[in-house]
């Protein structure tokens, strides 16, 4: 029955990206506008895009910006008129598999998103103003507004299972041993801080963080009923007044750096192409470890893909506790 289910929504993803290729053959066709949009639609690299190509998509007239889904669209409106707008035919959805889709409709002809350089993205002051200006236009939720004037931490953890050798997917960036998070939470509120959690439905971390009884638990509140509407005005709000983040890497370490916060991320792989657009003057990483062949080594992807390809025999080692303390004491100066 499992097996048939993984046919059905491999079907179901090859269709959807094929839907939206023909669809783009079509709207290409029009050479009255440009078309941009970038190569990702999940959340952290959609908002790096649309920031970067803020001023060339409201200088030039004839640019139109397509939006794919549901993330990309909170973010296109957050930024842009609706008169730039054209929207995919075939919306992806909340319930659609967006990664699955999107990485299906990446190499076929017709998707051609605009490049983005992302080492020429400079955190100007400017665009920190941008997001405060975004931020002043819209309301935000009462219980939001009110921790304005609050001490406290943002965490987001990815959760899949409990598995801490799971490499599959992005488990990889997952923290699979959430007692240290409970020591965290419970060594942040002795502090006297409060700590929001991030996230929303389809994160399981919430379910089993909320499971715990916390030493302080009247310091420990969740995002996601927080916000009315779980609005992108109401996480920009909460970032710029927090005293910055701890946690897995997401997209929202995105607009935790613009408004220049400091970050603590660990239990990640390193990135050996991309290391170099991590921008470490506002982010500290802790990498997993790996050990093969009793030798021990920072997680890298290309271990990983020499994991996978040859089978080899390993063991993942998360980020301890004291070493994510230690860290978070020197970033914060707590």
């Amino acid at each position: 029955m499992r097996r048939l289910v993984d046919i059905l929504k491999q079907s179901l993803i090859f269709i959807y990206a094929n839907l939206i290729n023909i669809w783009l053959f079509y709207n290409n066709k029009n050479k009255n506008y440009k078309y941009i949009y970038p190569n990702y639609f999940n959340f952290g690299d959609a908002f790096i895009f649309y920031l970067y190509n803020y001023s060339k998509i409201k200088r030039k007239k004839n640019n139109k910006i397509i939006v794919f889904g549901n993330i990309d669209k909170k973010i296109i409106f957050l930024l842009f008129s609706k008169k730039k707008l054209v929207f995919n035919f075939f919306f992806i959805f909340k319930f659609l598999p967006l990664h699955p889709i999107q990485s299906k409709l990446q190499p076929l002809v017709n998707f051609k998103p605009e490049f983005c350089d992302y080492l020429k993205l400079r955190n100007k002051d400017s665009i920190k103003n941008l997001l405060n200006l975004k931020i002043k236009n819209n309301l935000i939720s009462k219980n939001i507004e009110k921790f304005k004037n609050e001490n406290y931490f943002l965490i987001f953890i990815k959760h899949y299972n409990n598995n801490i050798d799971d490499l599959s997917g992005s488990h990889g960036r997952q923290t699979a041993d959430l007692n240290k998070v409970y020591e965290l939470i419970n060594y942040l509120t002795d502090k006297k801080y409060q700590v929001i959690i991030m996230g929303d439905e389809k994160d399981k971390s919430l379910e089993e963080i909320k499971k715990f009884k916390f030493n302080h638990s009247e310091k420990v509140s969740f995002f996601k009923e927080l916000s009315e509407k779980y609005s992108i005005e109401d996480q920009l709000y909460i970032i710029k007044f927090s005293k910055g983040y701890i946690g897995n890497g997401s997209g929202i370490i995105e607009p935790v750096y613009f408004f220049k916060k400091k970050a603590v991320i660990f239990d990640l792989q390193f990135d050996e192409e991309n290391y170099i657009h991590y921008n470490l003057e506002y982010r500290n990483f802790l990498f997993k470890k790996v050990i093969i062949n009793n030798e021990k080594s920072v997680l890298t992807n290309t271990i990983i893909k020499n994991i996978k390809t040859h089978k080899l025999r390993y063991k993942i080692i998360d980020s301890p506790l004291r070493e994510i303390i230690s860290e978070i004491n020197k970033t914060f100066n707590i």
